[in-house]
């Protein structure tokens, strides 16, 4: 939680901010300076490294702020994509998602589209329950932009009945533990499958 962005700052409540007992004895030069914990440069108000230090530099700092998840689309060979997810996470954190069988095109028959669990065949529209999914951070670097890739062969399995088929499917994002999820249309990409893969 942020502090207030005006009137009186308590060095208990940088304290707080940064993770600290609140009685625990500060510098606020020490503190601005990274001494107790490192400042959160993605947080859009943060203390000046130059000293000397002043309570008012501390105004709307946020230490736990998350910078927004950028969500896209990526394509590897023979024609498969991925939902690919960059963020500046500097601690694990846990994604949530689904995936949702968008559309199809076919020249003849509709691809066969099932769930790998079940082997179950499923119609445009079907949603996946809720995956989870734990990203690495790197604690000793701040503000790196760690990436991963969601690949709808774990959750569907298509069997193409024509050449000229492809089928799309949405990746969801619903929610992350450190950084902020985009809202919508941002939280979602589509990813292509075409019977090249």
């Amino acid at each position: 939680m942020a502090l207030q962005a005006s009137g009186e700052i308590r060095i208990s409540q940088i304290n707080t901010e940064l993770g600290r007992t609140s009685s625990s004895l500060i510098s606020l030069n020490d503190a601005e300076n990274g001494v107790y914990a490192t400042i959160n440069t993605a947080s859009p108000s943060k203390p000046s490294a130059t000293n000397p230090a002043s309570m008012s530099e501390w105004y709307s700092y946020n230490h736990t702020y998350g910078n927004t998840l950028i969500l896209t689309t990526e394509f590897v060979s023979g024609g498969v994509s991925f939902a690919y997810i960059q963020n500046y996470s500097t601690e694990p954190q846990t994604i949530t998602y689904t995936w949702k069988y968008h559309s199809y095109t076919a020249d003849g028959a509709a691809p066969y589209v099932t769930t790998v669990a079940d082997n179950v065949e499923r119609a445009v529209g079907y949603v996946s329950s809720v995956q989870t999914f734990t990203q690495l951070g790197d604690s000793s670097t701040s503000g790196q932009n760690y990436e991963d890739g969601f690949y709808p062969a774990e959750i569907f399995d298509v069997g193409y009945q024509s050449a000229n088929s492809s089928v799309t499917i949405e990746f969801n994002l619903i929610s992350a533990s450190v950084d902020n999820v985009p809202s919508s249309p941002n939280d979602k990409t589509l990813v292509s499958l075409n019977p090249s893969i």
